[in-house]
């Protein structure tokens, strides 16, 4: 991407004047945004079905989360359909509205069962957002001791209603008297809510400026569990001129600025209390000129990153050097437009800075604002799941040996741009593989660091994902062949349904994409099995697996039930886990310990609609039973492939659909 830098004079000026000298032009992105969206219902797919029961959090090994807090605002107008689960920690569902007297107001049809189980069943924390943009209102709430007790009651039932795991109060607004009593009220309500709902956490939304010092920001920090530092709105509809909507650097306030001196107290002492929020939306102006920092003539709107990235394509993306953000920019014939905005660059930007003072971690306004682009998640998954790979292990194997240094040297890109390794190895990959002193690039200076630890024998492992169906076309035939492609099972089904297919039809485990199988038994025998094979499909063919690593799927049944169990081929392969690893070798079932007819009996599994069950095979301790095997899984070289999913009858014929996702190798059961 080609980068026109763009000279801002005056930028301190300009940044001195986004406010004022207080908050009395400014009006909060969360109430425009809920003003904007006064009459717009919430998103059928978060509200799901209010029948169904709440799924409690499920517990997510370390190894599955990111390597920080990923803290993410969702709109009740935005969808969750292409939310990557896998890299986010906490979902803030916003929002339900807050009264002076402690009632509260619009919930926006809380609890919102669809989206509290897709995230509770990958691990990831629900947050409910309580909301209040009137100075006057919070004043009284705050200063008002029946009122504020009335507003822990009720919050806390709300919060149960929907088995929230935390809660953050986001309050804006100008005024200096409620500020002087927040902390105290953010004090007794994070301890009222520690006893009442043990284990849950309540954070606070706080601004990235402390206008007139208005604000104890150690206090703050000091009052209840964490800050959500809102690192945004430094333009908006009230700049008399144009420039970014979360500046770096530059002028007299910026983002480093609020992360070393506003919160410069709470970043030296306690940084895990700070979550730095990004925005993934930006601004539209009307300008005098086209030049950075023009003088505005009308405020457009807020804008969408999915709508800035393929616009700033469209119109030429310029790179503002002074606030190290970018910004677009075209004349319609009678106006100069500009839009100013953030992209995965300048947002990886703000992410490292976050690291490098080992805050908390990041977050967002808002999720969905991104639609179904992917730039943003890739750079959280290269800033913040690198912590998931093997240092100098680029496979993970055990070994630091010569196929780590041939490795390295295609990752290896010089000092002055990222890692460019040949596929399939990735950039993040590279880095979080080989780039032992973490400046994002792999050099010399990391090869010494390779050098000190080839000893061979460090024993590390990395869980490794098979597939999880993205980046695959609907339709798309992947890891699986159709039901009916195995022989030894074709003549136990009817001939249609038939399918196996990569889908969208459904919300996936993680990511926008997982697999659909569906077939009908020709009748309820308890003889009947489907053999989901994996025997030379037309992607991800035969994947290696290491024959003492568990194997974990992800699977949704709406209706019915099957027991399932792993086929595993003992190859006695050499290639690297989820590689082809061959078609020659006996069948063991894993997880199976008997057979009625032929079809094996292994792990029960009953139908649960619209949730994602995580079934595990763990060769160490589950049942063995030999299909054309004798019953012992081994191999000379402790390989084998994932041969096939089986799928047997408990006495219903289906027609039976079942999805997959996320099939995986890892390192040790949970």
């Amino acid at each position: 991407m080609t980068r026109i830098l763009a000279l801002a004079f005056g930028f301190i000026a300009a940044v001195s004047a986004v406010h004022g000298d207080d908050e009395r032009a400014f009006i909060s992105p969360g109430r425009l945004a809920i003003e904007a969206h006064r009459y717009t219902p919430t998103s059928p797919d978060l509200l799901g079905d209010p029948n169904e029961p709440i799924i409690p959090l499920q517990e997510r090994a370390e190894r599955d989360k990111p390597c920080a807090t990923i803290f993410g605002y969702l709109p009740y107008w935005e969808s969750s359909t292409y939310l990557r689960y896998d890299l986010l920690t906490h979902i803030a569902c916003f929002s339900v509205a807050v009264n002076s007297d402690g009632s509260l107001g619009e919930d926006r049809g809380w609890p919102w069962t669809g989206l509290i189980n897709a995230a509770h069943q990958r691990g990831v924390k629900i947050v409910l957002v309580a909301t209040l943009f009137e100075p006057s209102a919070i004043e009284t709430l705050v200063t008002t001791p029946a009122y504020k007790n009335n507003f822990f009651v009720n919050i806390k039932n709300k919060m149960l209603e929907g088995s929230a795991d935390g809660l953050n109060v986001d309050f804006e607004g100008s005024g200096t008297v409620w500020k002087a009593h927040i902390n105290t009220f953010m004090a007794e309500l994070t301890a009222y809510l520690h006893t009442e709902i043990p284990g849950s956490e309540v954070t606070f939304a706080g601004p990235a400026v402390n206008w007139g010092d208005a604000w104890d920001l150690a206090g703050l920090a000091a009052s209840c569990d964490g800050i959500f530092i809102m690192g945004y709105a430094f333009y908006g509809s009230w700049s008399s001129t144009s420039g970014p909507n979360a500046p770096l650097t530059g002028g007299s306030i910026n983002i480093t600025d609020t992360v070393l001196n506003q919160y410069g107290d709470v970043t030296q002492n306690n940084p895990e209390k700070l979550i730095l929020g990004v925005p993934y939306y930006g601004h539209h102006w009307t300008t005098v000129t086209s030049a950075p920092y023009s003088t505005v003539t009308d405020f457009v709107s807020s804008t969408r990153f999915r709508n800035d990235e393929p616009d700033s394509q469209t119109y030429g993306l310029l790179w503002d050097a002074v606030s190290q953000t970018p910004w677009y920019r075209w004349h319609d014939g009678s106006d100069w437009h500009q839009v100013w905005f953030d992209n995965a660059d300048s947002l990886g930007l703000k992410y490292q800075l976050a690291q490098d003072h080992n805050l908390q971690g990041v977050g967002m306004w808002a999720l969905g604002y991104d639609g179904d682009r992917t730039e943003l998640w890739d750079e959280l998954e290269r800033r913040f799941d690198t912590c998931h790979y093997c240092a100098g292990d680029i496979h993970c194997d055990g070994d630091i040996d010569t196929d780590d240094y041939v490795a390295f040297a295609d990752c290896m890109n010089g000092p002055i741009a990222p890692p460019t390794p040949t596929p399939p190895t990735s950039e993040a990959q590279c880095l979080g593989t080989f780039d032992f002193d973490d400046d994002l690039h792999v050099t010399q200076k990391d090869f010494a660091a390779l050098q000190q630890i080839f000893t061979g024998d460090e024993g590390y492992c990395r869980d490794i994902v098979f597939t999880g169906f993205e980046g695959y076309s609907n339709g798309t035939e992947v890891l699986f062949n159709d039901p009916r492609y195995s022989g030894s099972t074709d003549v136990h089904l009817e001939l249609t349904p038939n399918v196996s297919e990569v889908t969208d039809e459904v919300g996936a485990f993680g990511g926008a994409k997982c697999y659909k199988l569906e077939w009908q038994f020709i009748d309820t025998s308890l003889e009947r099995w489907m053999r989901a094979t994996s025997s030379n499909a037309d992607n991800v063919p035969n994947p290696t697996i290491e024959l003492d690593k568990p194997i974990r799927l992800r699977l949704r049944l709406d209706s019915g039930s099957l027991r399932v169990s792993l086929g595993v081929r003992e190859t006695g392969t050499t290639a690297l886990p989820g590689d082809d690893g061959g078609t020659a070798g006996t069948i063991e079932w894993v997880g199976a310990d008997s057979q009625i007819g032929f079809a094996p009996q292994g792990k029960l599994i009953s139908a649960s609609p619209g949730v994602w069950q995580t079934v595990l095979f763990d060769p160490q301790t589950d049942p063995i039973l030999g299909f054309t095997g004798d019953g012992v899984l081994n191999s000379p070289t402790n390989k084998g492939t994932l041969e096939h999913v089986a799928f047997s009858s408990t006495g219903g014929a289906g027609p039976f659909t079942i999805y997959i996702d996320d099939v995986e190798s890892i390192c040790d059961a949970p």
